[in-house]
């Protein structure tokens, strides 16, 4: 092959990017897309590994996520040699990165290792096993060396298509990464041979090197026997709750490992978090004053703004006219409630943490003031509307300890980093009224009436009946 040769009568082949054991990688031109594309051509002797590396290839090309290459086409050469378009990127692979800088911190490592196991759970839902996760398989976007890659995983369709015999033949993978079902029996694996990997992957960026080290041979015996070694015992400095995670998924028997990549990536959410830099706070809006002969001046408050609690804020708004509100009840127990006159007609009601001061015998024998109930006009007159405020505070999800039982059961995608100038997802968001005060005050009055209303019809239709009968038997009678 050569520069400038068309393949599949659409890609111009402009230079080489890189070669390995299936072939060759080529910067191409798509004629027919008008866009630059990576191409692979595959150079097997076995025409049935070559068919399989099609079939494959177009079952990736189906599954699309960010974390995964698109691939583009699937075609053959003249000469029947199959070849994968796919997008074309740039970066280094985390092979590179970690010869380069060898240990990965803590919440880079988790972010890395979160894109991953994202991508996994996508390819498993398509019923795709990756089979050879490794460094060398995941790439990362951007400039070399950046805090915030983009994850991309590599070569989903291959290792399912090359059988052991022919992988060994070519020296695809790696045996460091396998699973010990995977060394024990090559052709049968499932998704939590990808955990596997991914825990050895982790432990890699953590440690600085890989867990089994040594020969092919002796790779293989510590993988299938013997205690697996933990990440403190290189990087002591790592959390506990995270070098857990990576034990969880290098457990040697699979039913004991994290049964999904979901559920792994969720609970790399937390420490790939730490590592975020907040978001600048947003400079606040000018306003035009008259009185300034022109000039733009900050907005001016009424008051202060009211502390928030974690949750929102409850803003309780009335159609009907405003009665006086009832005097504020406090239990130094479970906080207090504070009414402000400027969040809407009847106010708005935040909750505020308990106050941390002992209560003394004279605030204890101190009188509460009674409950005054509102007028039944104005309780009854029209339903009260309760909707929720966010507050954009967002709050991870608790840090998993060392021991502590973990539920392998998958669940949605984890939340990914808002863009820099906008703020974190809500956790609370506004919900619909489903019964207003007015219905539930006449619901049992309405299911009365109709059970009434039942009854009659009921009694009607058994009367028709029985006068239906009576006159069918006197005309069978007169008959």
């Amino acid at each position: 092959m050569s520069g400038g040769e068309l393949i599949g009568d659409r890609y111009s082949l402009v230079r080489q990017i890189g070669t390995g054991a299936l072939g060759a990688v080529w910067e191409a031109e798509d004629h027919t897309a008008s866009r630059q594309v990576a191409l692979k051509l595959l150079s097997i002797p076995n025409l049935e590994v070559g068919q399989r590396l099609g079939e494959e290839a177009r079952a990736a090309q189906a599954t699309k996520h960010p974390t995964l290459v698109t691939i583009h086409d699937v075609g053959e050469t003249g000469s029947g040699e199959p070849f994968v378009a796919m997008e074309l990127l740039a970066g280094e692979t985390l092979a590179d990165r970690l010869a380069r800088e060898r240990v990965l911190p803590p919440p880079l490592a988790a972010q890395i290792g979160r894109d991953i196991a994202t991508a996994l759970s996508i390819a498993h839902g398509a019923r795709l096993v990756h089979g050879d996760l490794r460094p060398a398989n995941v790439f990362l976007q951007g400039e070399p060396g950046t805090d915030d890659p983009g994850v991309k995983l590599l070569d989903l369709w291959v290792a399912r298509a090359v059988p052991a015999v022919v992988a060994e033949t070519l020296g695809l993978g790696s045996p460091s990464y396998r699973s010990p079902e995977q060394l024990a029996a090559p052709e049968s694996f499932d998704v939590r041979t990808d955990l596997w990997s991914l825990g050895v992957v982790l432990f890699e960026m953590l440690a600085g090197q890989r867990p089994f080290e040594g020969g092919r041979a002796d790779i293989t015996a510590r993988i299938s026997s013997g205690p697996a070694p933990r990440v403190s015992q290189l990087a002591p400095a790592v959390d506990p709750a995270l070098e857990e995670i990576v034990a969880r998924c290098m457990e040697r028997e699979r039913d004991k490992r994290i049964g999904s990549a979901m559920v792994v990536a969720h609970m790399l959410e937390v420490f790939a978090a730490q590592g975020r830099k907040p978001a600048a706070p947003a400079a606040p809006a000018k306003v035009h004053d008259e009185n300034t002969n022109g000039s733009m001046r900050a907005p001016m408050l009424d008051e202060p703004p009211m502390p928030r609690g974690q949750l929102g804020t409850l803003v309780m708004a009335e159609s009907a006219p405003s009665t006086p509100a009832p005097a504020p009840r406090s239990s130094p127990a479970s906080g207090s409630f504070s009414a402000s006159s400027s969040g809407g007609p009847l106010g708005t009601l935040v909750m505020a943490p308990p106050s941390s001061s002992p209560r003394t015998e004279e605030t204890a024998r101190r009188p509460r003031p009674a409950y005054v109930a509102p007028p039944r006009s104005s309780r009854d007159s029209e339903p009260t509307q309760v909707y929720v405020e966010p507050s954009g505070v967002f709050t991870p999800p608790p840090m998993p300890m060392a021991g502590a039982h973990i539920e392998d059961e998958p669940t949605a995608p984890p939340p990914t980093a808002p863009p820099p100038g906008t703020t974190a997802p809500t956790i609370v968001g506004a919900r619909q009224q489903q019964m207003t005060v007015t219905e539930l005050h006449h619901r049992p009055a309405q299911r009365v009436n109709d059970v009434s209303k039942m009854g009659f019809y009921l009694a009607a239709a058994v009367g028709a009946a029985i006068v239906f009968l009576i006159g069918f038997f006197v005309i069978f009678l007169l008959l």
